[in-house]
């Protein structure tokens, strides 16, 4: 007989980093920690497969939704780390199936479980059933991903529900902000029409400047609030939370091309 999932927030530890790790733990379908054994190892050995992560980063909120694919195996990496940023604190892993993404669109604590844990790790219990509420919202039944714990691939196959914004959805907003800008990338200058031919004709992402999290309930410019870019750049604004600004993103290619 299986046992019932449980639900545990786990903190990013962006401040302690000073950075945010998660788009690491995303890539690598993992949860990551980095200092001393007894805070920050010792706590994953509590979880077990099929339990539900609920990863949270400070000031911003939750980020990421996923299910333990593992026990975690007790190890310290100290080599071949992931987070380069402080190569001599030990770094603790263990495999987790993120199936919601909302980077994009991070949900308050209090909107996740009903309060906010400063915590580095913890069990979620008398949130436990609003949490459940707000992953069956989200994913619309959990048939859709695999929360057992028996993926054969931590990584191929996986089902991720990403939240955006609906104004970036709207069709209208994006065929006005098209119309203004082009299909060619406004960070990079690609166009994928001229690598793909009429592959690629006609296609474009649209991002949406201002974070849904720090947008005001008013009505969406399409030239002002939308902004078409390639899916390389796309990818990197959202590579960390908050996200990287359109100003950060050519910087860094101007300073990459020099």
């Amino acid at each position: 007989m299986s046992q019932e999932a449980r639900y545990f927030y786990i903190n990013t530890n962006s401040g302690f980093l000073g950075y945010d790790p998660f788009y690491l733990w995303y890539e690598h379908s993992l949860a990551i920690s980095d200092g001393e054994y007894e805070l920050y190892g010792a706590p994953l050995g509590n979880l077990r497969p099929g339990d539900i992560l609920l990863a949270y980063t400070t000031k911003v909120g939750v980020v990421g939704i996923g299910a333990v694919q593992e026990k975690w195996d007790g190890k310290s990496h100290s080599k071949n780390k992931l987070t380069q940023w402080y190569p001599k604190v030990n770094e603790y892993r263990i495999g987790v199936n993120w199936f919601v993404d909302c980077r994009e669109n991070p949900i308050s604590g209090i909107d996740a479980i009903g309060y906010t844990v400063p915590k580095f790790f913890q069990e979620i219990v008398s949130g436990r059933e609003k949490a459940r509420k707000l992953i069956k919202r989200l994913i619309g039944t959990e048939r859709k991903v695999n929360l057992s714990g028996n993926s054969q691939s931590k990584k191929e196959g996986r089902a991720t529900v990403v939240l955006v914004s609906r104004y970036e959805r709207d069709p209208q907003l994006r065929k006005a902000c098209i119309k203004h800008f082009g299909y060619k990338c406004q960070i990079c200058g690609f166009d994928f029409k001229d690598v793909y031919g009429e592959v690629g004709k006609n296609f474009i992402e649209v991002h949406h400047l201002l974070p849904l999290s720090k947008k005001s309930v008013r009505k969406t410019n399409p030239i002002k609030d939308l902004l078409p870019v390639c899916s390389n750049c796309h990818s990197m604004i959202h590579r960390k939370t908050p996200e990287y600004s359109v100003k950060e993103i050519k910087q860094a290619i101007a300073k990459h091309r020099r």
